[in-house]
C-alpha cells in the first residue's frame, strides 16, 4: 500500500443500518446476559411470592394449580415487559437526506482525515478506539458508539486495506510495561 491512502466512499441507508447493528451488537456482553438471567429468575421468584401473598390477603380458597397458573401468567407479562420492551429495544435508524452520503478519507501512518463537502475531521491514530470489520464494511471507531464507515464493496482489496489500517493502529498503541 502507498504512503497515503485516498478513498472516496458513498454511503446509503444499508451502510448506516449495518454500522448501527454492528456497534450495538458489540455492547451485549456475556456479563449483560448473566445479569438479565439473574433479574429474570428474581422476577419469577418475586412474582410467585407476590401471587401467594395476594391470594392469602384475600383469603382465597386456592389450590396449587391456580397459584402456578396465575404466577406463570404474571411472570410472562413481566418478562415480556422487562426483557423485550425495555432491554431489547430494536435499534432504530432514522435516515434522512441530511445524513452524510459521501466521505473522502485520507489515511496515512500518522492520521485519518475524513471530509465531506462541508466539514473535515482529523484523528491521530492514538485517538482511534478500535478498528473492526463486518462482512460488508470496515469501521474506524473513535469511540464505542460512533465511527467512520468504509463499505467493502467500494474498495478494490478490502482485506489488504484492513491489514494496513490495523498495522497503523497497532503501531500507535503504547507499549505495555509489565
Amino acid at each position: 500500500m502507498s504512503e497515503t491512502i485516498n478513498l472516496t466512499v458513498s454511503l446509503d441507508k444499508k451502510d448506516y443500518q449495518s454500522f448501527s447493528f454492528h456497534a450495538n451488537g458489540q455492547l451485549r456482553s456475556f456479563g449483560c446476559i448473566i445479569i438479565q438471567a439473574l433479574v429474570g429468575v428474581s422476577l419469577a421468584i418475586l412474582t410467585f411470592k407476590g401471587t401467594l401473598t395476594i391470594f392469602e390477603a384475600f383469603k382465597c380458597d386456592i389450590d396449587g394449580f391456580t397459584v402456578v397458573y396465575t404466577t406463570a401468567l404474571i411472570a410472562v407479562l413481566v418478562a415480556y415487559q422487562f426483557f423485550y420492551r425495555w432491554l431489547n429495544k430494536p435499534c432504530r435508524i432514522y435516515f434522512s437526506e441530511q445524513l452524510i452520503k459521501e466521505y473522502t478519507y485520507q489515511i496515512n501512518a500518522n492520521s485519518i482525515i475524513a471530509s465531506t463537502n462541508n466539514s473535515e475531521c482529523k484523528y491521530n491514530w492514538n485517538a482511534i478506539y478500535k478498528i473492526t470489520q463486518s462482512k460488508n464494511a470496515i469501521y474506524l471507531k473513535p469511540n464505542e458508539l460512533s465511527g467512520y464507515i468504509i463499505p467493502k464493496r467500494q474498495i478494490e482489496n478490502p482485506e489488504a486495506l484492513y491489514t494496513q489500517l490495523q498495522t497503523w493502529f497497532d503501531a500507535s498503541r503504547p507499549f505495555s510495561s509489565d
